[in-house]
Formats: structure tokens, sequence, C-alpha cells
């Protein structure tokens, strides 16, 4: 996965992708960043509608932006997201988070 190449030169906030968000094309950008989100290529969709700019060369950027658009999908799409991906629901019963009010 391409996406995950990272260049890391010092603190967790200066990792940059190596091929910057940016730089690519509709299609080069799904391809490359569509299934990295829990492999929610709407995610990816929501950034390139947002417009993406050289602040999204930072991985914590993105990666902020991508799970602010998860948290503001509202409850329907964040549960498709979670029924894609049901070990999430585990994750966030464990952490306390939504899903631990609904294993009841």
């Amino acid at each position: 996965f391409a996406a995950a190449a990272l260049q890391v030169s010092g603190s967790m906030a200066e990792m940059m992708f190596c091929v910057p968000p940016d730089s690519l094309d509709r299609a080069a950008f799904m391809s490359e960043f569509g299934g990295i989100y829990e492999h929610s290529d709407w995610v990816a969709e929501a950034i390139l509608d947002e417009g993406v700019g050289p602040a999204d060369r930072f991985v914590p950027h993105f990666a902020g932006r991508m799970a602010a658009i998860v948290d503001a999908a509202g409850k329907d799409r964040q549960l498709a997201l979670l029924r894609a991906h049901p070990e999430l629901a585990g994750k966030l019963a464990v952490a306390g988070g939504p899903a631990a009010g609904s294993t009841a």
C-alpha cells in the first residue's frame, strides 16, 4: 500500500506521505487513499470534495481530517462503517465508546 509509505524526520507531527496527496489526480488519490480508512472510500471522496492542500502531506493532519469526516457523517453512515468492520465495534465497547451501550 503506497499510502503507508511515510517519510519520518523527527516527531510524529512531522510524518509525511512520500507521495503528497495534493499532487495526485482524483483516480490516483482514490487508488492511494480510497481504502485507507477502514476500506470506506467515501471518507477519501469527502476529502477530495472538500479540497486537498499542502497541509494534507502531513499524516497527522490527514488522519485528523478523515476522523472529522467520519465524526460528522451522522449515525447511519457511522453504523454502516461499523457493520462493515465489526471488530471496530468491539474496540469501541472496550474503550467505553458509542458501541458500549449497544451491547445489551
